[in-house]
């Protein structure tokens, strides 16, 4: 199959040799390929519970992702009876899935655990540096085939930075945004 790509250019054309198996014909498709447009397959692990410690939450949040979780998510829910509870939702890696599940069922008060497959789309990403009048910024770059998507600056250097110089954050962030911006389209798509 033809992979996942963004298509330019087709054309076909024919030869002069005659073949007694198959058609002397070419088929040519030029394209820019796109990762974010293949969807990889990952696991969706969910447990609910309303009986465990809400300063459990972040706890049992971060050894989860320090394990290899892609994602961890906490929804309030209504359970049995009204009572409020969590939806712990976890994305992981299907060779993760076994693992990330057992360490739900050690760490938190839940009965059981849900998982089912799903498909996930990501964008490219890339960093992009930018000097601000308080220093360098990097920004994340998301992109599919080349078209920018999404960008932003990155939140640990402007809070480094608003510390050091004593300045609100939204000024740096709003700095490094300008900054940025101010770059060509060229510019930008550089890494």
């Amino acid at each position: 199959p033809m992979p996942a790509m963004r298509i330019e250019a087709a054309g076909y054309g024919a030869g002069d040799k005659d073949f007694p198996d198959r058609a002397n014909m070419l088929r040519l498709v030029v394209g820019e390929a796109s990762s974010a447009t293949e969807s990889t397959e990952i696991f969706v692990i969910e447990a609910n519970v309303d009986d465990m410690s809400p300063e459990w939450a972040g706890y049992v949040r971060g050894q989860l992702l320090d394990q290899g979780a892609l994602d961890v998510a906490l929804t309030p829910v209504f359970m049995k009876k009204d009572r409020p509870g969590y939806q712990i939702q976890v994305l992981a890696k299907p060779e993760d899935r076994d693992r990330l599940g057992d360490l739900m069922l050690a760490e938190t008060t839940t009965l059981g655990i849900r998982y089912y497959p799903a498909q996930r789309r990501v964008l490219e990403r890339a960093w992009k540096t930018v000097s601000t009048l308080y220093g360098d910024v990097r920004i994340k770059v998301a992109s599919d085939a080349g078209v920018i998507r999404n960008f932003a600056p990155e939140f640990e250097d402007c809070k480094k930075l608003a510390e050091a110089k004593k300045v609100p954050l939204k000024m740096v962030w709003q700095q490094a945004n300008f900054e940025y911006l101010r770059l060509t389209e060229e510019e930008r798509l550089q890494r």
